[in-house]
């Protein structure tokens, strides 16, 4: 998997469908619903996930990558899917990757569930984002299955 810097330098191009993976169920359910909406818009899906060295690992991040690819598309991802595990604050590189996206989707954990509080990592991403943002809430055991890969 590319860092980030590489991705967007070898041009990702306006308009791919970005979305924020961490390993929760909430970040697996973005995904899926980011793969709907790149496939109904007919754009690329990148999937991304940040690592610290002082929390995690690239390989980490790669692993997380590539559960959460599974769990979504089972046998094997759409054309034009792009997975990149990258260091820094899940904030900050997002915020930098909306500004070459089309739409930027995330998960949130609510703190709450009856309040429905969004975490402080999704209000930052949302505030300082350069595109559309969706904050997916799984709610529902259907949110988690595997989406189709084939034509629209």
């Amino acid at each position: 998997m590319a860092p980030l810097d590489e991705d967007i330098d070898d041009g990702p191009g306006r308009g791919d469908v970005v979305v924020g993976v961490d390993g929760t169920e909430a970040s697996v359910g973005a995904l899926r619903q980011g793969a709907q909406f790149a496939r109904s818009m007919h754009v690329p899906l990148l999937a991304m996930c940040a690592w610290s060295p002082e929390t995690s690992s690239a390989a980490a991040a790669e692993a997380v990558l590539g559960d959460a690819t599974r769990r979504v598309f089972g046998d094997g991802p759409p054309a034009g899917f792009r997975a990149v595990a990258s260091e820094g604050a899940p904030e900050v590189l997002l915020r930098r990757a909306s500004e070459h996206a089309r739409m930027l989707v995330i998960g949130s954990s609510e703190r709450d569930p009856g309040l429905r509080t969004q975490d402080s990592v999704s209000i930052a991403i949302a505030k300082g984002a350069r595109c559309p943002v969706v904050v997916f809430h799984a709610t529902r055991r259907a949110d988690l299955q595997p989406v189709g890969t084939g034509p629209a």
